[in-house]
């Protein structure tokens, strides 16, 4: 009893049947001189403590996690001393196991946590009916016949096996009894055997507990064992299974004394770490992608603004009349290079989420079904295409543009796995998804409901799972040098995150790829999207009104003022909003529109919009932004509704958008002091 204290418990109970009537008493506490005083308490109250733990007249095991006030109501009326001894140690957890042999009952032992011990476990409930089945037998070979009766024609290990077979067989962790010497194992559960790989768990009776530790790693467990062998240990290792295969586990080994402190046998618990640690490297991939995108945001933004300037620049310079033919090739290949730069910084900013979205409610099949039509010009002759629909509609709302480049991207992805030709199949879906089902498909935690969703498959290559585990990334790619940019699948990525999806992917090497996008789905009907409502831009890009522009970059806002004048529009320029708000505010009625850019120092372009609304200014405001999107929307920057014009762009590009918002009902014919907001990019005052 002594060797239990304080390792198992604060206070040891043992309770053996006397010949006669009554019980035997032996107590163990963490402090040696409140036994005695213990046992006065509680030999005329034996009856009693047996309702307050609930296990009166049965043989059932019985775990109280945390005492409350209903188990401690039987003490309170019938032996209220003990019940104030109680309160005074804290008693918080109570564990109690009958002890028997053959069924019969011969007593219980009942092992206590008070004061600031941890409550029991599930865990030490079960390592508790190891411990007394081994009371019992130690009892038994010490011939105290008086209090339990021999168990005959069984030795001591058939009676564990077979004790712990029937306590332990459903059980979802494996255990296993070792011996207390070479740490062979006496006996296991079933979960210990399936988790290695091994039908029975009589197969591994007598092997070692080292033979389960992957190679590698036996030296560094066994060292730390031998340095404290008789103290419970919790390691985290890899073990294998029969077939070979590594897999990781969290082992608790915990060691059992008899009254003496010799260690009489060992235990171990294990957990398969498998499922947890795929969560967890799907987790931490999705926490680098988004890292990932932050920065690739901010390196789109630089990009955008200076390839802003190089297009811009390199139009002027290709309107030049009496420019030499070599020049203008010269110049053409400076376009070409701004053009794809800034192609690519639109792939950027897709991935990380930081484009401009025109969302509306679509019908899934109808998008997939028009792609498919394109999809049929573009992908060879050798690639058979096949497409599924749902029978349900599927509604989503996304910006159709950025779907249909996801279902290009798919198929082109496709395409290049399979260069000898084969099949892309596109399937439409409504799935109804938990939150188990979602966890396994993602790795992380997303809301269960019903998703509207598509798959892309195809009968390629196929990919490892290294390689796999990587895609998603810009710039990863598997072809060869100058063959792609890797921007791709991370665009794919980008585009479905930034829409509030998820997409996943599946392949095995040799077996074909299968992405497949989740989009929430919406009952709402499809409407058009704003560019198909909106009214035509006016023919002539030209103009004689003044535009006021605010832009810190320098080389853009002399590009963008220079655009303007050839198109025949004044221009007034501003460094940033406090200097433009001192303009507007002393020649507000001569300006037609402000062209701002959305973050600048000290004053951006929203908080100008705002100022402008005190002053009573109803001009309208063309926002423009190289960096804009989700982060710029969350923290208050731009609204859905206000006139946007995205980095870069070339002068054609500005003047349209210009045009077009001046032209707008309301723009025309608008008074600007006092006068009443009519149209977007118009003030409330």
């Amino acid at each position: 009893m002594r060797s239990l204290v304080p390792g198992v418990a604060d206070t040891a109970v043992l309770l053996l049947e006397a010949e006669g009537n009554g019980h035997r008493i032996e107590v163990a506490h963490r402090t040696p001189g409140a036994e005695s005083r213990l046992r006065e308490l509680i030999a005329p109250n034996v009856g009693t403590l047996q309702r307050a733990a609930g296990w009166e007249g049965t043989v059932r095991p019985h775990w109280i996690p945390e005492l409350g006030s209903a188990e401690l109501q039987p003490l309170l009326r019938e032996a209220p001393e003990l019940h104030r001894y109680v309160l005074e140690q804290g008693v918080r957890s109570i564990i109690v196991h009958p002890l028997t042999l053959r069924g019969a009952y011969r007593g219980a032992l009942a092992l206590v946590r008070s004061g600031a011990s941890p409550a029991y476990t599930r865990s030490d409930f079960g390592a508790g009916i190891l411990l007394v089945r081994r009371i019992a037998l130690g009892l038994d070979q010490a011939g105290m016949r008086a209090a339990v009766r021999r168990v005959e024609g069984s030795s001591r290990l058939d009676e564990t096996m077979a004790k712990w077979a029937h306590t332990f067989e459903t059980a979802s962790w494996g255990a296993a009894i070792l011996d207390p010497v070479d740490w062979r194992i006496e006996s296991a559960n079933a979960a210990f055997a399936r988790m290695h790989g091994e039908d029975a768990p009589g197969e591994l009776v007598g092997r070692l507990i080292t033979d389960f530790l992957e190679p590698d790693v036996v030296e560094g467990v066994m060292a730390r064992l031998a340095a404290a062998p008789d103290s419970p240990h919790t390691i985290e290792t890899m073990h294998v299974r029969e077939d070979g295969t590594a897999f990781p586990v969290l082992a608790n080994l915990t060691v059992v004394r008899d009254e003496a402190g010799t260690v009489t046998f060992r235990a171990i618990h294990v957990q398969d770490l498998t499922e947890l640690r795929r969560a967890e490297e799907r987790l931490q991939g999705a926490q680098r992608l988004e890292a990932v995108g932050r920065l690739a945001g901010g390196v789109a933004h630089e990009v955008n603004n200076m390839m802003t300037v190089a297009l811009g620049f390199s139009e002027f310079l290709l309107r030049t009349p009496d420019l030499a033919d070599q020049h203008r090739s010269d110049i053409e290949e400076i376009r070409r290079a701004a053009a794809r730069a800034a192609s690519i910084s639109q792939q950027l900013l897709a991935f990380s989420r930081r484009q401009v979205l025109v969302p509306s409610v679509l019908d899934l099949n109808r998008v997939v079904s028009e792609t498919m039509q394109l999809l049929r010009t573009l992908l060879p002759a050798n690639i058979e295409l096949d497409m599924q629909l749902s029978d349900m509609t599927p509604w989503v709302r996304v910006d159709r543009t950025q779907v249909e480049q996801v279902l290009i991207n798919l198929a082109f992805n496709a395409r290049d796995a399979m260069a000898a030709g084969g099949g892309l199949a596109i399937r439409t879906a409504i799935q109804h998804l938990d939150a188990a089902d979602l966890r396994h498909r993602i790795g992380i935690d997303i809301p269960a409901g019903t998703y509207s969703t598509f798959s892309v498959s195809d009968t390629g290559s196929g990919m490892d799972p290294n390689t796999a585990s990587h895609i998603f990334e810009p710039f990863f790619t598997t072809k060869g040098t100058g063959k792609g940019t890797g921007l791709g699948l991370s665009t794919v990525y980008g585009i479905v995150k930034q829409s509030e999806g998820y997409v996943t992917v599946r392949s095995e090497e040799g077996q074909g790829s299968i992405f497949t996008v989740f989009f929430p789905r919406t009952l709402a009907p499809g409407t058009s999207r704003p560019q198909d409502t909106e009214p035509a831009w006016s023919a002539s890009r030209q103009g004689n009104e003044t535009v006021l522009v605010v832009e810190d970059e320098e080389a853009v806002r002399t590009l963008t003022s220079r655009a303007l004048r050839n198109a025949g529009y004044r221009t007034i320029e501003a460094i940033q909003g406090a200097e433009a708000l001192r303009i507007l505010a002393d020649r507000g009625e001569s300006i037609d529109l402000v062209l701002t850019d959305v973050v600048m120092p000290n004053m951006g372009g929203r908080e100008l919009q705002e100022r402008m609304s005190m002053l009573r200014l109803s001009v309208p405001v063309l926002f423009m932004s190289a960096y804009t999107g989700d982060e710029v929307r969350a923290k208050g920057l731009l609204d859905a509704e206000d006139a946007f014009l995205q980095k870069p762009f070339t002068p054609v590009e500005l003047t349209a958008a210009i045009r077009r918002l001046l032209d707008e009902p309301g723009n025309r014919e608008r008074g600007r002091v006092g006068g009443e907001p009519a149209g977007k990019g118009y003030l409330k005052s």
